[in-house]
C-alpha cells in the first residue's frame, strides 16, 4: 500500500490549490479527482472579488472572461448601479481548474482522475487509509475538498447531512443574452427568488452565466420554476447553451479538523452564507490550511491552529453572513423596493473604491428608522470590517 504524506479528495480550485502549495513545499501529494478532466460540469456563476484573494493567488489573463467594472442591484420594478473599477473578475472555470489541477501536477504532485474515493478507514499510529476505485493508498493527513458532496467529511463525520435552511437550491444557465457591459445584475425579491437572489453575469460577447438561488425552506417550487419566471420576466433576448441544477451550502461549518482529517472550501461548507460565493473562501482554506502545515508540519496542532484561524476570521464573516441570510428571508418585496430606492437615491452610478458595508448600514437605518431591528443584527460580527 503506497503512502504519501497528503492526500487530497476533489481536484476543483480548493483541492488543486492546496495539492500545488504543499508539493511545492516537498510533501509527497496524491491528488484524487472523480471526474475524467478538471473543469468538467462546473456548476458555480464564476464570480471572484479582487480583495478577497490579494496576496494569496495572481489571476492570469487567461483565466478571464471579463473583468468587471461595477453592479447593478434591482428589485422586482426598479435598479441601481454602482461603478466600482477593478472590483473583480467573472472567470472562466473551465480554464482556471485546469490550470489550477495541472499547476498541482508541475509542483511534484500525483494525480488520479477519473477516480472515486470509496471509504477513510483508520490506520496504524494515527493514519488514515484511503480505498479507491484505483486502489488504497495511506497517508497521515486526508484533506477534503470534495465540493458539496462531502464525502471526506460525512465519511470521518466532520459533517452532518443539510437541513432545508442550510443550503440554496440553484439553477443556471450559460446562454447568449446579449448583455455585454461589465457589469453583475443581482435581482432580489421573494417573487423572484425566496430567501436569495438571481443573477446575470456577463462573460463576453453577449454570452452570460444566468441563474438563481433560492431558500427552499421558504417555497415548494423548484429553482428551476424560478429560473424560468425570471428569464420570461427579465431577460430579453436568452438563448440557452447548457444548463444545470446543484445546491450552495449556505450554512456555518465550525468543525473542519478531526484525527488525520482536514476540510478545505466546499468540502468543508466554508462558502459564504449571505452571497453562496465559494471561490475565494476555497482558495483561501486552502492557503491557511496550507501556512499552518508549513509551520507546524503534518501533525494536530497545525489542523487545529487551521481551524482555530478560519473561525476567528472568515468563519466569523461567515457567522454574519448567516446573520444577513436570516435577515434577507424575512423581508418582503415592499421593504426591498425601499431599500433599492435607497441605492438609486445615494449611490446610482456613483464610482466607490471600496463597500464600506457598516456605513451603508447606518444610513439605511436613519432614513428607514422602522429596519432598526434588523439592521442591528447586522452591525457586528465581520472580522474585515
Amino acid at each position: 500500500m503506497k503512502r504519501y504524506d497528503v492526500i487530497v479528495i476533489g481536484g476543483g480550485p480548493a483541492g488543486s490549490f492546496i495539492s500545488k502549495l504543499l508539493a511545492g513545499e516537498g510533501f509527497s501529494v496524491l491528488l484524487v479527482e472523480k471526474k475524467r478532466y478538471p473543469g468538467e460540469n462546473i456548476h458555480c456563476a464564476e464570480g471572484l472579488s479582487s480583495a478577497s484573494i490579494e496576496g494569496i493567488l495572481r489571476i492570469k489573463d487567461r483565466w478571464v472572461s471579463v473583468e468587471l467594472k461595477g453592479a447593478e442591484i434591482n428589485s422586482p420594478s426598479k435598479g441601481f448601479t454602482v461603478l466600482y473599477p477593478g472590483v473583480g473578475w467573472i472567470l472562466d472555470r473551465r480554464i482556471f481548474d485546469r490550470d489550477l489541477f495541472l499547476g498541482a501536477v508541475q509542483s511534484g504532485a500525483e494525480c488520479l482522475t477519473g477516480v472515486a474515493a470509496n471509504s477513510i478507514e483508520e490506520y496504524s499510529d494515527g493514519e488514515r487509509v484511503v480505498r479507491t476505485t484505483a486502489g488504497s493508498f495511506r497517508s497521515p493527513l486526508v484533506v477534503g475538498a470534495d465540493g458539496v458532496p462531502g464525502f471526506v467529511g460525512r465519511e470521518t463525520g466532520l459533517l452532518k447531512p443539510f437541513t432545508l435552511k442550510e443550503f440554496h437550491q440553484t439553477y443556471q444557465c450559460l446562454a447568449y443574452t446579449g448583455i455585454d457591459d461589465q457589469i453583475a445584475h443581482f435581482y432580489v425579491g421573494r417573487s423572484i427568488a425566496p430567501g436569495g437572489y438571481a443573477w446575470v453575469f456577463p462573460k463576453g460577447d453577449g454570452f452570460s452565466n444566468v441563474g438563481i438561488g433560492i431558500d427552499r425552506s421558504l417555497t415548494r417550487r423548484s429553482a428551476k420554476v424560478y429560473f424560468e419566471q425570471f428569464v420570461k420576466n427579465y431577460i430579453n433576448s436568452f438563448r440557452p447553451i447548457s444548463c444545470s441544477g446543484s445546491a450552495v451550502p449556505t450554512t456555518v461549518n465550525r468543525r473542519l479538523v478531526g484525527e488525520g482529517v482536514a476540510l478545505v472550501g466546499d468540502g468543508g461548507r466554508l462558502t459564504d452564507p449571505f452571497s453562496g460565493g465559494g471561490i475565494a473562501h476555497a482558495l483561501i482554506s486552502s492557503y491557511m490550511l496550507y501556512t499552518k502545515i508549513k509551520e507546524h508540519g503534518i501533525c494536530n496542532r497545525a489542523l487545529k491552529a487551521y481551524e482555530k484561524e478560519w473561525n476567528r476570521t472568515y468563519g466569523r464573516n461567515n457567522n454574519w453572513g448567516w446573520r444577513a441570510k436570516m435577515v434577507l428571508r424575512e423581508l418582503d418585496d415592499n421593504t426591498i423596493e425601499r431599500i433599492v430606492e435607497f441605492g438609486i437615491k445615494n449611490y446610482h452610478r456613483k464610482v466607490i473604491d471600496e463597500i464600506k458595508v457598516y456605513d451603508i448600514i447606518k444610513s439605511l437605518i436613519r432614513e428607514y428608522p422602522d429596519l432598526m431591528k434588523p439592521g442591528l443584527r447586522l452591525l457586528r460580527g465581520r472580522y474585515d470590517l
